[in-house]
């Protein structure tokens, strides 16, 4: 085993949720590409692991100094050494997906990522996790993640909230604590004008809650499967709750349309959203529908989404990135959450007790309505505290996830130097 690798390493392997036609986890992976290329040099190597090659291909561009490789989660018995094999590969290894450190969708997932840094610190490869978040979880994935944790070279949260969980799990080592790498997308086009509306325009960005976690089942039926052989977990009470928060939706969508005179946007930060945002849709009165405008990600690169995001009125929002890219126009908004990533963030804005509401409240359709009016109330003084935040603190704290970058290449050159001199 070789320990002796470069200060400043010539080849990165960024491991995350790419290849899934989701907004956050792409634009993650495009931002903390310049983050790497900014602090290692514009030569350095990155390798990108998807889950569909061609799939990121139509998000970021291969060439000599950037390639994608196809590792899909659906072979889980090969799954394994192959990530270790690119691992053995590369100069430094990262942690990119934003739920790294969770459980909410999959321990399964959970385990992939442990397992990565696990080969990385075999390997003597250094492994960073790269703004992550941390959940809450079970007491032996608790300590499989503060395990793993140790064998990270640099652990960065993005949020404060994050961090002081991991802490508490028992992490005895050095945590820093930043924000989320989108903050920084297109931070240029920031306040871009948008075309003049008839109506204002309120986007939706729903989550289906009730099937998650996604779990590892070799038999199930067609229309539960995530991907082979790993399955939604439906219940009958997920299932009858789900049909209520879709009547909540729905019941949301009538409103601002005939009586608040809003046009709306169902939004799938993620294809897996496309069809909750089509049974939203299925279950409006017949002639409503067509004025509902469905924005998936299914057709609409990163590139296209934030713009589109950041030039809403208002946004009603479940995906955590939603809320992020949106803040950089200052769009008005308010939460329906599920787990901690948009509680951390709404917590930092200071937006939380006027705008995030549980979406197993018994009364939410009433609640969602009486937020919503107060939104409307304090559209212009939420927009202009909102752009205070992005500008004043979301982009500069952004920033520093490169600057940490920095003082770790800078210490790396401390410590290797002696052993260097001496060969």
């Amino acid at each position: 085993m070789n320990r002796q690798r470069p200060a400043v390493p010539r080849s990165c392997l960024l491991f995350g949720y790419c290849g899934n036609r989701n907004t956050g986890s792409d634009v993650r992976m495009l931002t903390i590409i310049e983050d790497v290329r900014a602090v290692f040099g514009p030569e350095t190597l990155v390798t990108v692991v998807s889950q569909d090659r061609e799939v990121t291909r139509q998000v970021v561009s291969e060439g000599p100094h950037l390639q994608i490789v196809e590792i899909p989660f659906g072979e889980p018995l090969l799954f394994g050494n192959r990530v270790q094999r690119q691992v053995m590969k590369h100069d430094a290894t990262f942690l990119i997906e934003g739920s790294a450190l969770q459980q909410n969708f999959s321990p399964w997932l959970l385990y992939a990522y442990l397992w990565t840094a696990f080969t990385a610190w075999l390997a003597g490869r250094p492994c960073i996790a790269y703004a992550v978040d941390v959940g809450n979880m079970t007491p032996f994935n608790r300590w499989l993640v503060v395990r793993a944790c140790g064998f990270m070279d640099l652990v960065i949260t993005r949020t404060e909230r994050a961090r002081e969980r991991l802490l508490a799990m028992g992490f005895r080592g050095r945590v820093l604590s930043n924000t989320d790498t989108a903050f920084q997308y297109l931070s240029h086009s920031a306040a871009s004008p948008q075309p003049p509306r008839e109506r204002p325009l309120v986007g939706i960005a729903p989550i289906e809650f009730y099937h998650w976690p996604v779990q590892l089942r070799l038999w199930g039926r067609r229309e539960d499967r995530y991907r082979w052989p790993y399955h939604f977990t439906w219940t009958a009470e997920g299932r009858r709750r789900s049909r209520e928060l879709i009547g909540v939706y729905a019941a949301f969508v009538e409103e601002c349309l005939d009586q608040r005179r809003l046009d709306v946007a169902l939004i799938a930060m993620e294809q897996l959203d496309t069809r909750f945002c089509e049974q939203i849709l299925e279950a409006l009165p017949a002639h409503l529908r067509p004025r509902v405008r469905l924005v998936s990600s299914r057709e609409t690169p990163p590139v296209e989404m934030t713009p589109f995001l950041r030039g809403l009125d208002f946004l009603v929002t479940s995906r955590y990135h939603a809320s992020v890219l949106s803040l950089a126009g200052g769009v008005p908004q308010l939460a329906i959450a599920h787990d901690e990533r948009i509680e951390s963030i709404y917590r930092e804005a200071g937006i939380v007790e006027d705008c995030l509401l549980p979406h197993q409240a018994a009364d939410l359709t009433q609640r969602l309505s009486t937020a919503f009016t107060r939104l409307q109330a304090r559209r212009g003084e939420m927009r202009q505290h909102l752009l205070t935040m992005y500008h004043e603190q979301f982009l500069p704290r952004c920033l520093h996830n490169r600057a940490d970058l920095q003082t770790w290449v800078a210490q790396r050159k401390a410590a290797l130097s002696p052993a260097i001199g001496s060969t």
